[in-house]
């Protein structure tokens, strides 16, 4: 590797992984995200390629630049092996990513010279298991995880969504475990493996179908999974229209005129989904006697989340988008690209390193960074162990990232207000059952491990006592709109001023500047706004949404750079703000489009057809369940067909009449057998007891005293520090430590806390609603 230059060395020396060596050695997406994921955070990436390069290079040039810039090349010289680094120092490498099994135990071989080296090894399904060595596709992948099943798709086959959505998120989730297993190494671990399962990190994304039917009197899980309103056909265009909260929905009513709307089966947003073609078809009355710029206009009349449905051409343009910078063009490639979607420390400023030429750079490292554990009683099962997170949290984004911080063993505290709560409590729990707020698995699942205090933050009191929880915290994670707290003077400079050395992250849905900031967005907003929804769906029908996958997946990038900003505040003791914009991570999973939108070959909606995929589809089974197959190249046809025995003539043909008369379960093994990937299309409901999460351990159960005993779901990334779950508390009851909590911040007085609860700036329900008599 060549040295940096002077100038470049200035702008990387505080870059919060500037420390970190990083081999990226693979031929998948989801490595090369990764790699690309570090180096935009600071890391040194070494990309090892064969002499005739990365065939990315060649089969999608403008892609290749993108995912490979700032990064170092070397040249694998020994392409009869695994990978030919025998001579490479590997003392001054930290981690190695990597998506063949054999390379990663070439990896692990070398621990001899460097016991810490951390491995971190991503597959489709995990290293291990009874589907370890299962074929699989993105189509199948997506299909297995419940991400084809939430889009309508009327009487043609169901789609898949219309970017690699299994790729990018893995990458992610492997950058993620990977600084968590630097983490541990830093708390006394040695020789950590990390396995990552490209379906696992498809199953993260969807809202917990899984949970539905074991809360007793949940509403059930509806799929196909569209919300109405969503996306919506204008007189020149199209839509996306959000009224998922009660008084989103009382105001689109008002907005639309629609006096039908006022039917009480329409009241509840899960209610809202079963009604979803009879919605449609009054909602649909109503958007088409409109222009799109007339609907955004009454959108902000109405306070009705009403945005563009962009095109992967047409998104950069656009305001939250323009106004911020979050497009930049990269003038050595000649393409335009989002930039990442975190900002660090203020800095607006950001520009694309070309990537390297194949081979050009020697094999030399920067020296290892010294290793510090994050507190005292950090373990390497428990690496964040003495660290309290307050969560300024709603819905999933924020909240998903605090888990993660919980399963890694700090403190989180979640702050709910008496007359605000988080309104996901309410989602799909028994309407009529006691406590229903505390029923919803949408609430649930992101919010296991948690502490919770009400605090009103309108009165002085509930400030005061927010600004001693900052106090006293690490980390600060807040996902609300932007106004809340910078109008209580807790922007960046207000949290820091309390608390110096915390690492503060805001997750605002279009940023913290710009015209949009103070507009409310959703994931589904964030969508269709990116190119996702239009890049979905088939060439002659409408775009689609994808379920709430934006949420999950901004909690991923989320988790990213607050463990990277701890590592880094844990050597150089400096506090960090992080912005991480919804619509910034939205923009990273349409990069792909945006980055060829310019070219020969621009992305458009597609069905289940991709490029360089002989053939693929659903096709609808004897048993009438949806069967995904792929036929990944064209000469394998041939054998397949004369072992199928159909006698038709096409790929599409002979896979529709062997699946029509076939069980989709014999079909699915059948054709796995033949090399084939097949995946029956579900909705995710049945992933607690799939075989192969179940033998990577990442089910587990927690006892809540109120919903009952609960099975979760762990992340995609599994450590062998700790292969299962530890114990974690449950979800938290609403203001279930507000005692606690306060005495330990100093508010020991019992009159004063009475009057705390009186005037209502603490609470144990929210809006006052009645208690059981035993919980009160």
């Amino acid at each position: 590797m060549h040295a940096n230059t002077a100038a470049e060395a200035a702008v990387r020396a505080d870059a919060l992984l500037s420390d970190l060596t990083v081999l990226e050695i693979g031929s998948r997406l989801s490595t090369a995200y990764c790699g690309r994921l570090l180096a935009d955070l600071g890391a040194t990436v070494v990309k090892v390629e064969a002499p005739a390069g990365d065939p990315r290079r060649v089969d999608d040039p403008a892609y290749a630049a993108y995912l490979d810039a700032g990064k170092q090349s070397v040249v694998n010289e020994s392409p009869a092996a695994p990978v030919g680094l025998a001579d490479i120092d590997v003392t001054t490498v930290d981690l190695v990513v990597c998506d063949d099994p054999r390379v990663a135990e070439a990896m692990r071989a070398l621990r001899a010279r460097s016991p810490a080296l951390v491995v971190v090894l991503t597959t489709d399904f995990g290293s291990t298991g009874p589907y370890a060595h299962n074929p699989a596709s993105e189509l199948t992948l997506q299909a297995g995880a419940g991400l084809v099943a939430v889009h309508p798709h009327g009487d043609r086959p169901p789609v898949m969504v219309g970017v690699p959505l299994g790729e990018l998120c893995a990458g992610v989730n492997t950058a993620v475990g990977a600084l968590h297993a630097l983490l541990s190494t830093d708390a006394g671990g040695m020789a950590i493996d990390v396995d990552v399962s490209r379906l696992e990190s498809l199953a993260n994304l969807i809202q917990y179908p899984w949970m539905y039917d074991q809360i007793e009197g949940h509403s059930p899980f509806v799929a196909p999974a569209n919300p109405v309103p969503g996306i919506e056909p204008a007189s020149d265009g199209w839509v996306c229209i959000v009224a998922v909260t009660p008084d989103q929905w009382t105001a689109f009513k008002r907005m639309s005129g629609l006096s039908e709307l006022d039917d009480p089966r329409f009241n509840l947003a899960n209610e809202r989904f079963r009604h979803n073609d009879e919605l449609t078809q009054m909602v649909r009355r109503f958007t088409t006697k409109h222009t799109v710029e007339e609907l955004l206009a009454l959108g902000v009349e109405f306070r009705v989340p009403v945005t563009h449905v962009a095109t992967a051409r047409s998104a950069a343009n656009l305001p939250p988008f323009a106004s911020r910078g979050s497009y930049v063009h990269n003038a050595a490639g000649g393409f335009d690209q989002p930039r990442p979607p975190f900002r660090i420390d203020g800095a607006d400023d950001w520009t694309p390193q070309p990537a390297p030429a194949v081979g050009e750079h020697s094999r030399r490292a920067a020296p290892r960074g010294e290793s510090r554990p994050m507190t005292p009683r950090a373990t390497p099962e428990r690496p964040l162990a003495g660290l309290r997170v307050v969560e300024l949290g709603l819905f999933q984004a924020g909240p998903l990232v605090t888990q993660y911080l919980a399963l890694l063993g700090a403190e989180v505290i979640k702050i709910e207000s008496p007359s605000r709560p988080d309104l996901i409590r309410f989602n799909g729990g028994p309407p009529a059952a006691p406590q229903t707020w505390e029923r919803s698995s949408a609430f649930l699942a992101p919010n296991i491990g948690k502490r919770d205090i009400t605090v009103d933050l309108s009165s002085p009191h509930g400030l005061e006592i927010l600004r001693r929880l900052i106090a006293t915290s690490d980390v600060v994670v807040e996902n609300y709109a932007p106004r809340t707290l910078t109008a209580r003077g807790l922007d960046f400079a207000g949290i820091h001023a309390i608390r110096p050395d915390a690492v503060v992250m805001r997750m605002p849905a279009w940023g913290l500047t710009g015209p949009w900031s103070e507009r409310a967005g959703f994931t589904y907003t964030a969508n269709a706004m990116c190119g996702i929804a239009d890049l979905t769906g088939y060439p002659d029908g409408a775009p689609l949404l994808s379920g709430t996958i934006i949420d999950p997946a901004a909690a991923a990038y989320g988790t990213l750079a607050v463990l990277a900003a701890l590592r880094h505040r844990a050597r150089k003791g400096q506090g960090h703000t992080i912005e991480m914009a919804l619509c910034d991570v939205a923009s990273q999973l349409s990069a792909k489009a945006v980055v060829n939108a310019g070219g020969p070959q621009p992305s458009a909606r597609s069905g289940n057809v991709v490029d360089g995929i002989h053939h693929q589809d659903v096709y609808r089974c004897a048993d009438s369940a949806w069967l995904a197959v792929s036929v990944p190249t064209q000469d394998r046809w041939p054998l397949v067909t004369a072992t199928l025995g159909t006698g038709s003539a096409s790929v599409s043909d002979a896979l529709r009449d062997y699946c029509a008369g076939t069980r989709s379960a014999d079909a699915v093994e059948r054709l796995r057998g033949l090399g084939l990937p097949a995946a029956v299309v579900t909705t995710g409901a049945d992933l607690i007891t799939h075989p192969q999460l179940l033998s990577r351990q990442r089910v587990y159960e927690s006892a809540h005293p109120v919903a009952g005993r609960i099975s979760y779901i762990a992340p995609a990334a599994r450590l062998s520090v700790q292969p299962g779950i530890p114990p974690l508390p449950h979800a938290p009851l609403f203001g279930q430590d507000n005692e606690e909590l306060l005495r330990d911040l100093g508010f020991t007085d019992p009159e004063f806390i009475a009057q705390l609860r009186a005037e209502k700036v603490i609470a144990q329900s929210p809006f006052g609603l009645p208690l059981p008599e035993a919980a009160s």
